[in-house]
């Protein structure tokens, strides 16, 4: 999934939660800070304090904090809150957007006596569903839903309707923007494994005024050390394409990633703008090294079939991975489940020598898993019932590069189209494609190698 995806969740862990400090309480007291009080009790005070006026620009803008103001630890067992807005033109107050601006729960802590627990970590989260807000800025109304269970069984928490309040999210100053160039620089610099680390990035990188401050050589030595989204790899590799595209250094660099050893460049490489043929061979080396820790190169290399269809020799190699990788592909002392997962596999290839090894499945009716009948609405393909139906599709895959086309010409899109389907009609459809791959196969034997026996069939 791309950052984007990530935006619509919310993150929700569990962690022994912060303690404020003096330090904090000292910055608060300025007039630009305002509290707002979510709930209070002769046991403790709920509140959140945020700055009247903020941009994305600011950090640590926005914290939430429970004060125990009783004699003996209070115990949580679960505490979760949520904040929902409407943003608003501040100028004209003609509603903009609705949207949720904060989530959290936490689990099995306590707070000391005469204490107060406090959670900053979804400013970054927040600002980024914010994001850069118009010259003229934001009004921001929103409402806080807060739910606290203590060990014993009580319960606080807010009204259903939630606590209201308002704060202004505005057009960041020229100051402003020099700090976000100053930040951009610290966090491609110090990577951390944290969804909110991911989201600050993607929202910096959406600002060209900020963005443009990271060179091409910031951009990939920060890819280096990074894995995936969560630590705004791809964030980063995004911004890198969208402004270096098809440039020579950058694929330079992913070749010598290539030859480091580095799985997370396969799982680049595939991108629009830095894949080219010559990624062909290093992928393929690859696989051949260590098949299980670079299999979504097979992947990558069955989407780019465009660029390497006819060649028999590349195909043969790719199939000799898989069949290194998954022995049982032959069909010797088979394990049924890897079986078929090697057989999907050597689909990928593209290898028509494997055909030999994958047609005489077509007459194994063995049921891979107890048959179900299909949910209402649903809106994609049974996947195999049993040996035959795999075989069928591994086989398809070889030969069209996609069983798809051969779904849709033998019915599949009448199915789909019902609010229920059954395993029997997919059963029945799969019989009849098995009937016509048969005679295809028959008809273009000359091209095709020989079948051999079938050493597979009624193992498991």
């Amino acid at each position: 999934m791309r950052l984007l995806g990530f935006l619509v969740f919310c993150s929700i862990v569990s962690c022994t939660p912060p303690v404020a400090s003096a330090a904090d309480e000292k910055a608060e007291k300025t007039s630009d800070w305002q509290s707002i009080s979510i709930l209070e009790d002769k046991e403790c005070t709920v509140r959140l304090r945020m700055l009247r006026k903020a941009s994305l620009a600011d950090i640590d803008w926005m914290r939430f904090e429970v004060e125990n103001k009783g004699k003996t630890p209070l115990a949580v067992d679960l505490l979760d809150y949520q904040i929902d807005c409407k943003t608003y033109h501040l100028k004209t107050d003609m509603p903009h957007a609705s949207q949720g601006l904060a989530q959290h729960q936490y689990s099995n802590f306590s707070i000391l006596p005469l204490r107060t627990w406090t959670e900053s970590s979804d400013c970054d989260y927040s600002a980024t569903l914010l994001g850069l807000a118009p010259r003229d800025g934001w009004r921001v109304r929103a409402k806080f839903h807060f739910r606290m269970i203590l060990k014993e069984g009580r319960v606080k928490e807010t009204s259903r309707e939630g606590v209201p309040f308002t704060f202004d999210w505005l057009y960041p100053t020229e100051s402003g923007f020099e700090t976000m160039r100053s930040r951009l620089k610290k966090l491609l610099q110090n990577p951390k494994y944290e969804f909110n680390h991911a989201y600050i990035l993607g929202a910096y990188f959406a600002v060209p005024e900020v963005a443009r401050t990271a060179s091409r050589e910031d951009l990939l030595a920060a890819l280096t050390p990074r894995q995936g989204s969560v630590d705004g790899r791809e964030a980063i590799l995004g911004n890198l394409l969208q402004r270096y595209l098809n440039d020579p250094v950058v694929k330079s660099y992913f070749h010598e990633r290539f030859r480091a050893g580095d799985e997370h460049a396969v799982n680049d490489i595939e991108a629009e703008g830095l894949w080219d043929k010559t990624f062909i061979k290093p992928m393929l080396h690859c696989l051949e090294s260590d098949y299980y820790k670079y299999r979504y190169a097979l992947t990558v290399l069955h989407h780019r079939r465009a660029d390497w269809e006819g060649d028999k020799a590349l195909a043969r190699q790719l199939s000799s991975a898989v069949r290194k990788a998954y022995p049982e592909v032959e069909g010797k002392d088979v394990d049924l489940d890897r079986w078929v997962s090697g057989i999907e596999d050597l689909a990928l290839t593209g290898d028509r020598e494997m055909i030999r090894l994958l047609s005489p499945a077509l007459d194994d009716k063995l049921e891979l898993h107890t048959p179900s009948d299909g949910l209402v609405g649903l809106q994609a393909r049974k996947e195999p019932l049993r040996v035959c139906d795999a075989a069928l599709d591994s086989i398809l895959t070889i030969l069209d590069g996609e069983p798809d086309d051969a779904y849709a010409k033998a019915g599949a899109n009448e199915i789909l189209a019902k609010r229920q389907n059954t395993a029997a009609e997919w059963t029945a459809l799969r019989d009849r494609m098995i009937a016509d791959l048969k005679v295809r196969l028959k008809e273009g034997k000359k091209d095709l190698p020989q079948p051999v026996p079938s050493r597979r069939c009624n193992r498991r």
